[in-house]
């Protein structure tokens, strides 16, 4: 299994939708109220046939990479001043999230959001990387083993 060759940056929408890295933070991940950087064993690549969400009226956190001191992202580094909103992955199925979407509510206005899964996300080498592992092997479960038509 590919692993990272190290920890993922942290991931952030901005106002147009276009989910950008922050490369002076690490990913982080949420687990029992405590953010942390995931354990590099514990990521995996984004599975084939997961979908990225930007989580409205939050803001994400990512941790310093040599500390690992949760810290919140409040604007868009590439333009001061300007919201940003968290990203959290949606993965495929027969995947289980170790590490829940790391972020803070933005106020008292943040719109409830669906129950899923948000797993936690991050960049790295040209391609997502999630805290999750594959809990279900059996093939059924694959996305390209799916016809279109039957979608």
């Amino acid at each position: 299994m590919t692993r990272p060759a190290k920890i993922p940056h942290l991931v952030y929408g901005d106002l147009d939708g276009k989910i950008k890295d922050f490369p002076e933070l690490a990913m982080a991940g949420k687990s029992n109220s405590r953010y942390q950087i995931p354990d590099r064993h514990d990521l995996i690549e984004l599975p084939a046939g997961s979908e990225l969400f930007i989580l409205p009226g939050r803001l994400p956190v990512g941790c310093d990479p040599q500390t690992g001191e949760p810290l919140l992202l409040e604007e868009d580094p590439g333009r001061p001043g300007e919201t940003i909103q968290a990203v959290a992955a949606f993965m495929a199925p027969a995947h289980t999230a170790i590490l829940n979407s790391a972020y803070q509510t933005s106020g008292n206005n943040a719109p409830l959001l669906p129950l899923f899964a948000y797993t936690s996300v991050g960049w790295l080498d040209g391609r997502f990387w999630v805290a999750a592992f594959r809990s279900d092997t059996d093939a059924r479960q694959d996305f390209d083993q799916i016809p279109p038509p039957d979608i």
